[in-house]
């Protein structure tokens, strides 16, 4: 895709997760702070990471959740001819916070590059949008899977600190850095 090509995606996306993440009731039994406590996905990762992902979600209040796609990857995600989006594969949408969401679409659709992030966010702050992936990853199911093919090996992830400065630096213009982190 050329970059305007890049911005006109994003901000069909930006429109289409707008209308979607909206407060409802819920729809089905999960609870996304539980399931992320319990997710098996994370034992490859330090066990001084894996202790702090557990304080850091044992503390975590989840507050005024939306319905959330839970699986907004690339693959979930089509193009017409014409251009127009749409999203498809509803199966793991949950009422999570806004972040949950985020983690995905910044990590793997929009692999941390400028057009996208530009027209999604407008006028963004890196920290601010580091902070809010930080918390989607930790929550998300596929957190760990999202980390490991976004930002490198896990070995490399030894505590909170480490992934939230990975992300940051993603975030702050170093163009490319998923794409080169990717098997």
């Amino acid at each position: 895709m050329t970059d305007g090509q890049k911005r006109e995606f994003a901000h069909q996306l930006r429109t289409i997760t707008d209308r979607l993440n909206t407060p409802c009731e819920r729809f089905n039994g999960h609870d996304v702070v539980k399931r992320a406590l319990a997710c098996k996905r994370w034992c490859k990762f330090p066990a001084s990471f894996q202790a702090e992902r557990h304080e850091y979600l044992r503390n975590y209040k989840l507050t005024d959740p939306v319905y959330v796609h839970g699986d907004l990857t690339p693959d979930n995600v089509l193009i017409d001819a014409r251009g127009q989006l749409y999203i498809i594969d509803f199966a793991d949408a949950v009422l999570a916070s806004v972040e949950y969401e985020l983690a995905s679409i910044v990590c793997q659709i929009f692999s941390f590059e400028g057009p996208y992030l530009d027209a999604y966010f407008g006028e963004y702050d890196a920290a601010r949008v580091a902070k809010q992936c930080f918390v989607g990853l930790l929550l998300h199911e596929f957190g760990a899977e999202i980390i490991w093919y976004s930002l490198g090996e896990v070995a490399e992830m030894a505590n909170l600190a480490v992934l939230k400065e990975k992300l940051h630096r993603a975030l702050a213009g170093n163009r490319g850095f998923a794409a080169s982190h990717r098997c």
